[in-house]
């Protein structure tokens, strides 16, 4: 079954992980903030909210997160240091930004929190 429009397709577990901290079944937890930040394996992560994050009627369909991740390698970092704007303004030529929509929760037939929450699945299961 492919649930994905022509072109596109479901990340694998081991993609998730990569946005995810930690763990595909924790949550982000960027709750009453606009901005998070984490560093994972490596990396640093900016968590930033786009939109109201409001279930409103009818639905919001502008709100997404934004994820930018930067490789940090063996580079000691101290981790105040990648909630500073400054830090993420420069030498930002090799971030990958990514953008995932909140397209809510299907439970009971019912779409329940449309435009506040998402919940993804992927394309393999946990190994």
């Amino acid at each position: 079954m492919n649930v994905c429009p022509d072109g596109w397709r479901l990340p694998t577990y081991e993609e998730q992980s990569y946005y995810s901290p930690g763990n595909v079944n924790d949550r982000i937890g960027i709750y009453g903030k606009e901005l998070e930040y984490k560093i994972i394996n490596k990396t640093a992560y900016k968590y930033r909210k786009i939109g109201t994050f409001t279930e409103t009627t009818p639905p919001n369909n502008t709100s997404r997160l934004e994820i930018t991740a930067r490789y940090l390698g063996d580079v000691a970092i101290q981790p105040g240091l990648i909630t500073q704007k400054e830090w993420w303004d420069s030498n930002n030529s090799g971030d990958v930004v990514r953008y995932f929509p909140m397209p809510g929760r299907l439970q009971g037939g019912k779409v329940n929190s449309f435009g506040a929450r998402a919940f993804y699945w992927s394309s393999s299961k946990k190994s």
